[in-house]
């Protein structure tokens, strides 16, 4: 997968077929973890760069869009203590509040809506920090951070209060 510019738009090769690159996130690793396209020419999952991935095909109007991931990145259900889970909204904001949701929902940790957007809007802003999140940037066109939830190791009630005040 390459990405390319093209009169101020990004555009993206995949197997030799070239698309709009809606949104389009790389690990530290320059590896693709999560595309989303649209063209005249349909994305398979042949095309991708290995068996773990998933292509959702939708319509937008007369649009067609190619939403391909790799499923290991949004494994929300996964068990023990190592985690890398992607959360990824329709603003940056919103990609912090469903990371921050999902912390609270694996704790049973009550938490009103309002404040956790507060909390969102404040990761978003840059107003708060914390080890655990990684923020990647959007190689399409949306401007649009994807939040990555990284641990290796246990996670305990104190450390999701940590989170939830920035530290």
């Amino acid at each position: 997968m390459k990405v390319f510019s093209h009169n101020s738009k990004n555009y993206i090769s995949i197997n030799g077929k070239d698309y709009f690159l809606l949104r389009g996130y790389q690990t530290g690793y320059s590896r693709f973890i999560f595309v989303q396209v649209s063209g005249t020419t349909s994305l398979n999952k042949e095309d991708l760069p290995g068996s773990d991935w998933n292509v959702i095909k939708s319509l937008q109007g007369k649009q067609r869009i190619w939403t391909a991931y790799a499923k290991r990145y949004f494994n929300y259900e996964q068990e023990g203590n190592d985690f890398k889970v992607g959360f990824l909204g329709v603003s940056t904001q919103g990609s912090y509040f469903l990371a921050l949701r999902w912390l609270c929902h694996k704790f049973k940790h009550q938490i009103n809506l309002d404040e956790l957007s507060r909390v969102a809007q404040a990761y978003a802003e840059n107003n708060k920090y914390n080890h655990h999140f990684n923020c990647l940037r959007d190689l399409g066109n949306s401007n649009i951070e994807m939040v990555v939830f990284e641990c290796s190791c246990s996670l305990e009630e104190q450390d999701l209060q940590e989170i939830l005040k920035g530290g």
